[in-house]
C-alpha cells in the first residue's frame, strides 16, 4: 500500500477526537475506518494530529494487519463504553455470544453483524450512545435498496441489532432499547413451491444414480430437514425392529474465516427429534449403501476417513456430505433436467404427494403395532389411506403434521 493512497482527518464525536482513514480497498475504492484516539476535544488537539500522522504512517507502510488487531482488541477490552462506535460495541457484542448459543447460531450472528451492519454504522461514524430508532430505519431502507432484500432479511437482522442493544442496556452503557421503537417493513407471506405428485414421480426418477438420490428419497419420504438428513448415523437405523430414530443433527457455520462442519446431538425442536418406520424399499437402498461403504473402506484401507464408519452420507473416501453439497447439486439438477424450481428444503412440504408404489402406508402401520411412538406418529397417514378423507389416486405421502 502506497503512502499517498492514505487519506484521512480528525473527527469529533461524543466530546472525543476520532481518526477516520480512507483505505483503498481491492475494488478501487476506499473505506473509512475510524479509530478512537481516546482523548477529550479540549486541549488535546496537537496530540491528537500526531495520532493521525501515526496512524496515516502505518497503514501505508502496511504493517501487521494482525498486530494491529490484537493491539485493538486489547484497547477495546478497556473502552467499553457509551461513546464508542456503535460498529466497535457490535463486534464486542457479538464475540459475547459465542459461548451462548449453538457454534452454527454463532456463526450466523457474526456473519451478520460483520457482513451487512457493522460495516454501514462505521462508516458514518454511529456512536453507541447517540443510535436512534431513526438512525436504524435509514440504514433498513438503504439496506433494501441497495441491496434489494426482502423484509424477512431486514427482520432477522434488526432481531440481532435488538438483542445486541438489549445488552447494552443491562451494561448500563445506554438508557433505553430504541430499536424497540423501529417500525419495520412487513413481511411478505411466504407461499412454498412444491411438486405435485407427477412432478415428484419425474424428480424420483431423474435422480436416479445422482450423487443426490438416496438424500431426495429420504426428504420426500420422510420430510427430513437437509442437517436431519446429512446427520444420520447407521446407529439410528434398526434393522430389526424397522425403525430409524432422528436425533443428530450436522449443520455449517462460517466460523473464524472458514466454513465448519456442527455436528450436535438435538434436532432444531424437541418434537423434530422422532421415531420413523423402515419401509422395505428405504430400507433396501440402506443395506446396499452399507455394503457399498464396506467395500470402500475396504479398498482405501487406513485413508478412509474416521466419519465415514459411522455417518450414512459420506462421499468415496468417507467424508461426510457437507449440507450446502446437497443443496447446490440439487438446484443444478432442476435446471439440467429443465424442472420446476423449489428448495431442496420443500420437498418437506406438508402436502407433497405422490403416485409411485413405494411407499406402502399400510406396511407402515402394522410395523408400528409394536412401537408405540411410531403409531402415534403414523396412525394419521394411516387414516388417510384407508379412506374417507382422500381417495383420489394420488395419495398424500404422509400427514407431516401427525408424522413429524
Amino acid at each position: 500500500m502506497k503512502k499517498e493512497l492514505v487519506s484521512g482527518h480528525l473527527q469529533v464525536k461524543g466530546g472525543k477526537y476520532y481518526v477516520v482513514l480512507y483505505l483503498p480497498q481491492p475494488n478501487g475504492k476506499k473505506k473509512a475506518k475510524w479509530i478512537s484516539t481516546h482523548l477529550e476535544e479540549r486541549g488535546n488537539k496537537t496530540r491528537a494530529e500526531e495520532i493521525l500522522r501515526e496512524l496515516r504512517r502505518k497503514y501505508a507502510n502496511g504493517e501487521s494487519l494482525l498486530q494491529e488487531k490484537q493491539m485493538t482488541a486489547q484497547e477495546g477490552a478497556a473502552t467499553l463504553s457509551s461513546d464508542m462506535l456503535f460498529s466497535d460495541y457490535l463486534f464486542r457484542w457479538v464475540e459475547s455470544t459465542r459461548l451462548k448459543v449453538d457454534l452454527s447460531t454463532y456463526g450466523e450472528y457474526r456473519k451478520v453483524i460483520h457482513n451487512r451492519v457493522a460495516p454501514y454504522f462505521q462508516e458514518n461514524g454511529i456512536l453507541l450512545s447517540s443510535v436512534s430508532a431513526f438512525d436504524l430505519q435509514d440504514f433498513y431502507a438503504w439496506y433494501m435498496s441497495e441491496r434489494k432484500v426482502k423484509a424477512a432479511t431486514i427482520r432477522r437482522m434488526h432481531a440481532n441489532i435488538r438483542k445486541a442493544l438489549k445488552d447494552a442496556v443491562k451494561l448500563k452503557l445506554i438508557a433505553s432499547n430504541v430499536a424497540a421503537d423501529v417500525e419495520l417493513p412487513r413481511s411478505e407471506n411466504f407461499v412454498a413451491n412444491y411438486y405435485n405428485g407427477e412432478e415428484l414421480r419425474e424428480l424420483l426418477n431423474k435422480v436416479q444414480g445422482s450423487e443426490i438420490e438416496f438424500p431426495v428419497m429420504i426428504a420426500a419420504f420422510y420430510g427430513l430437514r437437509r442437517s436431519e438428513i446429512v446427520g444420520l448415523k447407521w446407529g439410528a437405523i434398526d434393522f430389526e425392529e424397522k425403525i430409524i430414530t432422528v436425533s443428530h443433527t450436522v449443520l455449517e457455520a462460517h466460523i473464524d474465516g472458514r466454513h465448519v462442519l456442527v455436528k450436535q446431538d438435538r434436532t432444531k425442536t424437541k418434537s423434530s427429534f422422532r421415531s420413523l418406520p423402515l419401509v422395505p424399499e428405504i430400507e433396501q437402498m440402506l443395506r446396499r449403501k452399507r455394503e457399498q461403504q464396506r467395500i470402500q473402506q475396504r479398498l482405501c484401507g487406513a485413508e478412509y476417513a474416521e466419519e465415514g464408519k459411522e455417518y450414512i452420507f459420506v462421499d468415496a473416501m468417507g467424508n461426510l456430505l457437507k449440507p450446502e453439497f446437497i443443496t447446490r447439486h440439487f438446484s443444478a439438477l432442476l435446471k439440467k433436467e429443465g424442472m420446476k424450481k423449489i428448495r431442496f428444503h420443500d420437498l418437506r412440504h406438508p402436502y407433497v404427494k405422490h403416485t409411485t408404489k413405494i411407499f406402502s402406508l399400510r406396511l407402515m402401520d402394522s410395523q408400528a403395532q409394536a412401537y408405540p411412538d411410531a403409531r402415534r406418529k403414523t396412525r394419521g397417514a394411516c387414516q388417510l389411506h384407508r379412506g374417507g378423507q382422500n381417495r383420489s389416486s394420488v395419495r398424500p405421502l404422509c400427514n407431516r403434521k401427525r408424522f413429524s
